[in-house]
């Protein structure tokens, strides 16, 4: 489905995906500020939260394409090869079918759909997920993937005592510039009650 009826507009746009795009607070957001400059598509699982944000991207008049379905099926599926520029993932489920950051199916169809230099860039609250995550791409996907950023930030941004990024930052392509200055995530972070975040970003090779 998609909200704000601009399908013709978009089709020339760099594609970028959310995964698991939730109620699309953030995804509609952003493609907001992104409009003329990217085309944004959600993917959810859940029926519910994907009708969700159909809604909210259509009363907003935001032009933003809902996928619904398993991300891992809806990648190989619906995603031509090498068509997304960007793929973020923040907050994938840390266990179960939803673990998505921890799987090495997702993330080999993630590479396929990306299109070469296309980045993916994961932001967690959960440290396994990040180092999960870290392993099978640095190790199982090494030839698949290249690093371009690894850190742990507190919810306002400042670096955790004793952590530095493992690469300068990317503000094109990484998801931890994607989220500076959110008020959605930093809103979300104090909710939660936490203030730690790992971020990892990747380049498709």
């Amino acid at each position: 489905r998609r909200g704000g009826g601009r399908s013709k507009q978009i089709q020339k746009l760099p594609v970028c995906i959310e995964i698991g795009s939730g109620q699309g607070e953030w995804l509609v957001e952003r493609a907001g500020k992104d409009e003329g400059v990217a085309a944004w598509v959600g993917v959810e699982v859940r029926h519910d939260r994907a009708y969700a944000t159909y809604l909210r991207a259509t009363l907003s008049r935001r032009p933003v394409v809902v996928l619904r379905g398993d991300a891992t099926r809806v990648l190989a599926e619906l995603v031509p090869p090498a068509s997304v520029a960007k793929i973020v993932m923040s907050f994938p489920e840390p266990h179960g079918p939803g673990a998505l950051a921890s799987s090495l199916d997702f993330l080999t169809n993630a590479h396929t759909a990306l299109e070469k230099g296309g980045s993916l860039s994961i932001v967690t609250d959960q440290e396994s997920v990040y180092y999960a995550a870290t392993l099978l791409l640095n190790h199982d996907l090494k030839k698949n993937f290249s690093l371009i950023e690894s850190h742990s930030t507190t919810a306002t941004q400042t670096p955790a005592p004793g952590t530095r990024p493992t690469h300068t930052p990317s503000s094109s392509s990484s998801l931890a510039s994607d989220i500076r200055g959110s008020s959605f995530f930093d809103g979300l972070w104090q909710r939660r009650g936490f203030n730690r975040r790992w971020v990892l970003c990747y380049s498709a090779m």
